[in-house]
């Protein structure tokens, strides 16, 4: 019985630990990891520097190189549903949503908690959550 009790402990330890919302520090990406706090300063992490939990309450985003392949990593990575996308010339913005990330804006009348934009003249991209706040 006592194996038992470990067991079902463990499997909610890692169910806590799969379904905590970890925003985007959850992918996989190398690159730049910034958060955005009120009145529009920025602190930057680099990749070694990287905090291991999302605990911030403004707004996040990560600048890492790629385009539509890292995009589509990125989105299944946050378990994100492509919601509409925009171009304007070689830039591509996305819109998202994942059940998994608690903080969201409404935009349109639809919640977005994530926002990607890439450029295919530079193959940038940046992932923002819940919104990419700054240049892209």
């Amino acid at each position: 019985m006592k194996k038992f009790v470990i067991l079902l402990a463990f499997c909610f330890l890692l169910a806590g630990l799969r379904l905590y919302d970890n925003g985007l520090l959850s992918l996989g990406l190398p690159g730049e990891f910034g958060v955005c706090h009120k009145g529009g300063a920025v602190t930057k992490y680099p990749e070694a520097e990287r905090p291991t939990l999302d605990r911030f309450f403004g707004y996040t985003r990560l600048d890492t190189l790629g385009g539509e392949a890292e995009l589509a990593r990125g989105l299944k990575d946050l378990c994100a549903r492509e919601l509409w996308r925009e171009q304007i010339d070689a830039l591509t913005v996305v819109y998202a949503y994942s059940p998994y990330i608690q903080k969201f804006k409404t935009v349109l009348g639809r919640r977005v908690n994530v926002m990607a934009a890439y450029s295919s003249a530079s193959d940038r991209l940046s992932f923002g959550c819940p919104l990419l706040v700054g240049s892209y």
